[in-house]
């Protein structure tokens, strides 16, 4: 939806080349190299939540928490659509809801997008107030879950881990590090990150960051490659894995 995530998806689009004829594989890029949110909710509609809870747990992820930008944005200009007092669950069924209505209904779709922009042009202050708060009610995971994933995509442990594995990998090795394979992801008080390292003498490291109510500034952008940084580290060296160890 244009101006909720960050020009992600105009960058995608010009990447690829802007046309209709884009492949799954492409679109699947786009979720990671541009983390693109539409790309990741036509994989969604396309592949059925059921296909994607059976991948999640083919990896050890049960239950998996799926997530809808589209519908959780929506959501947060529309909170009437919420029950009071509604469950992650209860959530993430009206987020299902409204991320097909926005994606099948263009006047829906323009509501959405102009309410979240007077909302945010109105009173910026509030609007950030509100945006933390809403972010604590959006999909979630666990550090074992995660990591379990990116333990099965990195070892073939899951159908279709080899093309997993390229897609996570598109920056190719790194020198003196190995070859990673990540994702992230942010609100704006929240940070994702995801990885495994598979080093230059074969061997396997996994790196998880999951970070909620962070502070607004710095930037999560800035925060994150902190984090990243520090994760990263951490596989490479004993002396990296020390500095996480002295922070806890």
């Amino acid at each position: 939806m244009p101006g909720t995530d960050g020009g992600a998806h105009p960058e995608a689009l010009a990447r690829l080349g802007g046309g209709p004829e884009a492949t799954a594989d492409q679109v699947v890029s786009a979720m990671v190299c541009e983390s693109d949110n539409a790309a990741a909710g036509w994989l969604r509609a396309r592949l059925g939540d059921e296909a994607l809870r059976e991948a999640a747990a083919s990896g050890g992820w049960e239950d998996v928490d799926l997530p809808s930008y589209a519908g959780a944005a929506a959501r947060f200009v529309l909170p009437d659509r919420a029950p009071p007092g509604a469950s992650r669950a209860e959530l993430s069924s009206v987020d299902a809801v409204l991320g097909r209505q926005v994606a099948d209904d263009p006047a829906f779709r323009a509501d959405v997008q102009r309410r979240y922009a007077d909302s945010a042009a109105r009173d910026p202050e509030r609007f950030v107030a509100d945006q933390q708060r809403w972010t604590g009610t959006t999909a979630a995971a666990t550090p074992v879950q995660v990591a379990g994933l990116y333990r099965a995509i990195a070892t073939g442990g899951v159908p279709g881990a080899d093309v997993a594995q390229r897609q996570l990998t598109h920056q190719g090795p790194i020198p003196r590090l190995g070859t990673v394979g990540f994702k992230s992801g942010s609100f704006l008080n929240v940070l994702t990150f995801g990885s495994f390292l598979r080093r230059d003498d074969g061997s396997l490291g996994y790196a998880v960051v999951l970070g909620r109510d962070l502070p607004v500034l710095p930037l999560t952008t800035t925060q994150a490659r902190g984090q990243q940084g520090m994760a990263l580290d951490a596989l490479r060296s004993p002396a990296g894995f020390d500095r996480p160890l002295c922070v806890a």
